[in-house]
């Protein structure tokens, strides 16, 4: 009887030769399908794994700090079809204040390119920033990561306008008549600012603009309302003649009152005169070439007749400019003398706007501490074998100086200076410097042959020729006089800090040949 293989009857050799065969190609087989399933779930796994290879991106704009125009689309170009639902969310632009902008999406080139179109043009001026932050992932699974900062310029790359200044300050007490005042940091577009300017409780006011357009003069149409505060506030509407916004919304107030009391003077600054500030605060010991007199007034003055009311002992010229309802600029147009000592007067009669007058005259003396005076340190006197050097706490034409003249008839003069100057303004010194016979009537002039000097250095070196001195074996002269002349002032010799001379040097030499 022939048993079948689950049987336990013994089966005879060859039997059992044919059942191991059978099994194992059975269990190969299986191993087959195991080893490719394995393979299957192994290499369907991978397709989440991060691709080596870098996906390259190519944007508009293109390079930080770009110029677009207001109307443009921003897009980012793939090398690789896109998963849209997987890649989009990673992309945003932001705004100048790091809030999201509203966007509108759409995919072309086969998921390849991702535009970015703003719901509401890009505001002009504004600096945004196209981000893209995370992991994308491509229609066949692979994923890259991704980042991306790229800043960009809607329109202009110029900053936005700023307020600068106003008058009144926050909170001050004006006059029923005190204007507001408005001053910008470049023209502005009038339409802009009067559609977009409030004033709070509602007053009638009258607008008017400077040439430029960048100060705005509010003035009441008769008086404001007395014991009153106002409210102002320009709107993030008011843009410039370009169309670029304001750089934020502004807000202020003033308080008015009925004003009796006299004006006065709340301060003595100085300020740059290329670009003066109303608001500065840096003391007049700072005073220099480069700076005015900033006099700031404790209200709003009256502007009429200033060059009668405002005056400068020793006299200079100046011109004087206001430049806000409280405040005044001296800007000298003369160089202040270095160390010098000056009153500045303002009549009593002054005015601010509601007609008080300040009553007593002010006077204030100061003294130019920023521009040390030049000094004339020390002399000396070279010859081929001797040298002597001499110092002066005072110069003057009484001063003898002996030295030695060479055998060749030259002498070396060097002249050491209190204040540095640089090259430039040694050679300035050639017009400055004289040697001059005096005694005997027969010297010849000396011939200035070479002027030296190091840069940024206090000394002057002087080579002369055809400089005498007296023969110690002729019995008619005991010496040989020469005048070394130094002439003073800004006209001659001045250094870049205005440093000069304040008077003429003269001082006399007796010369002997060695």
């Amino acid at each position: 009887m022939k048993g079948n293989w689950w049987s336990s009857t013994p089966l005879p050799s060859s039997a059992k030769a044919r059942r191991w065969r059978w099994w194992k190609s059975s269990n190969l087989s299986k191993a087959s399908l195991y080893l490719t399933a394995l393979s299957m779930w192994f290499f369907t796994s991978c397709t989440d794994l991060v691709d080596l290879t870098p996906l390259s991106l190519e944007t508009y704009p293109a390079q930080s700090d770009s110029i677009i125009d207001c109307e443009d689309s921003l897009w980012i170009r793939f090398s690789l079809p896109m998963n849209p639902d997987r890649t989009e969310p990673l992309f945003s632009v932001k705004d100048e204040e790091n809030a999201p902008v509203a966007l509108d999406t759409e995919w072309k080139e086969e998921n390849a390119l991702l535009i970015l179109i703003p719901r509401e043009p890009w505001k002009r001026g504004a600096r945004y920033r196209l981000i893209g932050e995370g992991t994308a992932k491509s229609e066949r699974g692979t994923r890259h990561p991704i980042h991306l900062n790229i800043p960009f310029f809607a329109g202009s790359s110029d900053l936005p306008l700023t307020l600068l200044w106003v008058s009144p300050q926050e909170g001050n007490s004006v006059g029923l008549t005190t204007p507001l005042v408005f001053h910008f940091s470049r023209s502005l577009n009038p339409t802009s600012f009067e559609a977009h300017f409030s004033l709070s409780p509602s007053s009638e006011y009258e607008i008017s603009f400077n040439q430029d357009n960048t100060e705005v003069t509010i003035t009441p149409s008769v008086t404001w309302e007395g014991l009153t505060t106002y409210t102002w506030r320009t709107g993030k509407e008011v843009t410039d003649t370009e169309g670029i916004s304001i750089s934020h919304e502004y807000e202020g107030s003033f308080r008015t009152l009925e004003d009796t009391t006299p004006p006065s003077v709340e301060g003595l600054y100085t300020t740059s005169k290329e670009t003066p500030d109303p608001s500065s605060r840096m003391p007049l010991e700072m005073l220099d070439n480069e700076r005015g007199i900033l006099i700031r007034f404790s209200e709003a003055m009256q502007q009429e007749k200033l060059e009668q009311l405002i005056t400068l002992e020793p006299s200079l010229d100046v011109d004087i400019i206001p430049l806000t309802p409280s405040t005044v600029f001296l800007s000298p147009q003369q160089l202040w003398e270095p160390e010098g000592t000056y009153t500045l007067t303002i009549s009593g009669d002054i005015t601010d706007i509601s007609g008080n007058t300040m009553g007593e005259e002010f006077h204030h003396t100061f003294t130019i501490e920023g521009i040390p005076a030049q000094r004339l340190e020390s002399v000396t006197l070279q010859s081929e074998h001797e040298s002597y050097t001499y110092t002066q706490p005072d110069w003057g034409s009484e001063t003898f100086l002996p030295a030695v003249v060479g055998i060749d008839s030259t002498l070396t003069v060097i002249l050491t200076f209190s204040q540095p100057f640089t090259e430039e303004e040694a050679q300035r010194l050639v017009d400055a410097v004289s040697l001059e016979p005096f005694f005997p009537y027969y010297l010849s002039n000396p011939e200035c042959v070479r002027v030296t000097s190091l840069p940024d250095s206090k000394q002057v070196t002087f080579e002369f020729h055809e400089v005498e001195g007296v023969d110690s074996d002729d019995p008619g002269y005991l010496e040989y006089w020469y005048l070394l002349k130094i002439k003073g002032g800004p006209r001659y010799f001045i250094n870049e800090t205005g440093s000069y001379l304040l008077e003429d040097l003269t001082i006399r030499l007796s010369l002997r040949e060695m």
